[in-house]
């Protein structure tokens, strides 16, 4: 707990104590008494709220760490996407119209076939496929902080409640976008869905890959530690993105 949190709750459960002490006094009048209980029912719901205040950040500091490199890894990818087809409408911008195609670097896998799409697309459609990159990029950016990270780039297909839910998501990334109000934007469940909790019976989301593990190393297990890391395990089990 941060020291201002702290200090927040000793000073709202002193004054507690000091109320429940003052309605323990004899000959209190009925109107003080009505004034102090009001008090008293004042303060238990500040702490309350406190509470609830404090959760909620060890909540999305808890899903910013888990998925920190997955979000990264995401966006470096569309962001290699979004440099390509820049570059690419560079290029059409500047040829010469009597000038001949140029011979595109050769690629491999999946940014072979993206490259192949830049390459066959009209100014058009690479303006709208760019578009669509930068808003992937603001989608991964501004994901609500306290959600399980739906990815782009999923290893088997979401059920459609979880499609449906980044679609709803990504929607109102764009909507932000268009009004130019993504500048410190933070999001959260209740400002895409206008409640928190529906993210509670989702299916846990996968957050490790295949290019994850070559670059991160689990730290050695000791005995000691058995207990705590068999937890750890259970609690990232089926977490796969794949990039």
């Amino acid at each position: 707990m941060k020291k201002k949190d702290a200090d927040s709750f000793n000073t709202l459960r002193k004054q507690i104590r000091d109320t429940e002490r003052l309605l323990k006094r004899p000959n209190l009048t009925a109107t003080a008494q009505q004034e102090m209980e009001r008090r008293l029912k004042g303060l238990h719901k500040r702490v309350e709220y406190a509470k609830q205040r404090k959760m909620r950040a060890e909540k999305e500091q808890k899903l910013a760490e888990k998925y920190r490199m997955v979000k990264f890894i995401e966006s470096k990818k569309i962001q290699r996407r979004v440099d390509r087809i820049t570059k690419r409408l560079d290029g059409l911008s500047n040829r010469p119209s009597n000038e001949s195609e140029p011979e595109d670097e050769a690629g491999s896998g999946e940014d072979d076939q993206n490259d192949k799409r830049i390459m066959s697309a009209s100014h058009s459609d690479l303006e709208t496929q760019l578009a669509e990159a930068r808003l992937d990029l603001a989608y991964v950016k501004h994901f609500p902080v306290d959600m399980k990270f739906i990815s782009l780039f999923p290893k088997e297909p979401y059920r459609e409640e979880t499609s449906a839910k980044r679609d709803t998501i990504r929607a109102t990334v764009q909507a932000k976008m268009e009004k130019g109000a993504l500048e410190g934007l933070v999001l959260r469940e209740e400002d895409v869905f206008g409640s928190a909790g529906a993210d509670e019976d989702d299916d846990e989301e996968p957050g490790a890959t295949a290019e994850i593990e070559r670059t991160t190393k689990r730290p050695t297990r000791t005995k000691n530690s058995k207990q705590v890391s068999q937890q750890e395990g259970d609690e990232d089990e089926g977490d796969d993105f794949f990039l």
